[in-house]
């Protein structure tokens, strides 16, 4: 519902925000990379900003991302659960520290 999109909008301005990283659906889980380009990550972060990390390493690293449409649909059963403030202070959390993180670099 809008309750999610309005999460994942804001959560997509963030990361546009914090590390100038601009993509669709920067969560989407589907992902094909190289294994050069794999090896290469050295992870900051664990959890649900490894996504968004990876869009950074591509973008400092000047790797090639395309960017291809999925089909989403409705979940059979179950409710998602990125609408918990919890998990929602837990990934505003993680992206600070991410940021600061990469400043030391």
């Amino acid at each position: 519902g809008w309750k999610r999109v309005f999460t994942s909008k804001s959560f997509h301005l963030l990361v546009f925000l914090f590390f100038g990283v601009h993509y669709r659906d920067i969560d989407c889980s589907f992902k094909l990379m190289n294994r050069k380009f794999l090896d290469s990550l050295n992870f900051k972060t664990r959890g649900g900003l490894i996504d968004s990390e990876i869009y950074v390493h591509a973008r400092k690293t000047k790797a090639k991302v395309a960017q291809v449409g999925v089909h989403h649909y409705l979940r059979p059963y179950g409710e998602s659960q990125c609408l918990k403030a919890g998990l929602i202070f837990s990934m505003l959390r993680d992206l600070f520290i991410l940021r600061i993180k990469l400043w030391r670099k």
